[in-house]
């Protein structure tokens, strides 16, 4: 069986102001859902410079973008591509790392990776509150207890469920995939 790789595009928070969202939700998660699709295209022509890849969205643009099924990825894994996933769940009110979490749990991969701007898990936002405290290594029922922010509450269950391991890190810091993907200990983990 090859090795599924599939990265789960997020939308960079295109729509920032918290308080505008909420005043119409619904829209803005569309729009957001849309931003991820566009983000999906620049990585598929970022990304086919240097592996086979395929770019699936919950929601298809016919010409520009294929839909996802759990069967199409699988085909394209079998053809040993790096899969693009876009359009969260195709559903306001959920998040890409609920999107994320649900598609590693169709596809049976074996380590959630979620790549940020800091370096793990922290209790607090770290870039307001430089004293936060960094988690390391944490259990699903930590995580959800402490309620801490970096990743979605509802991703978390899904996750502890299925006893999928989650490893949050810094994207940015050049070598971090690598070095997550050879079990070096950075980040945080979450079991």
């Amino acid at each position: 069986m090859p090795i599924k790789k599939a990265v789960v595009v997020g939308g960079g928070n295109f729509i920032r102001g918290r308080e505008k969202a909420l005043k119409d939700r619904i829209l803005y998660d569309r729009i957001g859902i849309l931003s991820t699709i566009i983000n999906g295209l620049i990585l598929e022509s970022t990304l086919n410079q240097y592996t086979k890849t395929s770019h699936l969205a919950s929601l298809p643009i016919p010409g520009i973008v294929e839909g996802y099924s759990k069967e199409k990825a699988e085909a394209e894994f079998k053809k040993k591509k790096t899969l693009i996933l876009s359009g969260g769940t195709g559903n306001p009110l959920f998040s890409t790392d609920t999107a994320c979490a649900l598609r590693a749990l169709e596809l049976d991969i074996d380590l959630m990776m979620k790549g940020t701007r800091v370096e793990g898990i922290y209790s607090q936002d770290p870039e307001k509150f430089p004293g936060a405290k960094f988690y390391q290594k944490l259990t699903y029922e930590e995580a959800l207890k402490e309620n801490l922010a970096v990743i979605d509450q509802s991703a978390l269950l899904l996750l502890r469920e299925a006893r999928k391991p989650l490893v949050v890190f810094n994207i940015f810091k050049k070598g971090n995939i690598k070095k997550v993907l050879t079990k070096h200990r950075i980040g945080s983990w979450v079991c």
